[in-house]
């Protein structure tokens, strides 16, 4: 994480976001400038709090992937599916699933989704 000591040549004192042009070549990301450019300031600012204050912080850019595969897109239905189950449930029920003590560490919503994912493989 850079602290960034001055914001001159920003947009704003109080910016925040990405900034700068992506410039992936395929699936590699080179750098978040467009080719040969060099920007210094090309990055994702953010608002940190430090033990100094509240600070802007500057991370090197980056490509998130959200691959579409067709098992990913059907576990990711079952997992809704197992949301919505759980919706449905009456209090005592939901109740019952937050008391047991066996995996310890888990809320009920958590224990109730382990049991629903392992019976919908």
């Amino acid at each position: 994480m850079v602290i960034v000591k001055s914001v001159e040549g920003l947009c704003s004192d109080d910016f925040c976001g990405k900034l700068g042009v992506s410039c992936g070549f395929g699936l590699a990301l080179l750098g978040d400038t467009q080719f040969g450019d060099n920007n210094d300031r090309a990055g994702i600012y953010s608002h940190k709090v430090t033990r100094k204050g509240k600070r802007i912080s500057r991370m090197r850019s980056y490509v998130s992937t959200n691959p579409r595969f067709t098992n990913q897109q059907n576990w990711r239905g079952v997992f809704a599916n197992g949301v919505i189950a759980w919706q449905a449930l009456d209090t005592e029920t939901k109740r019952a699933y937050n008391v047991l003590k066996y995996p310890t560490g888990l809320s009920g919503f958590n224990r109730f989704m382990k049991k629903y994912l392992k019976e919908h493989r």
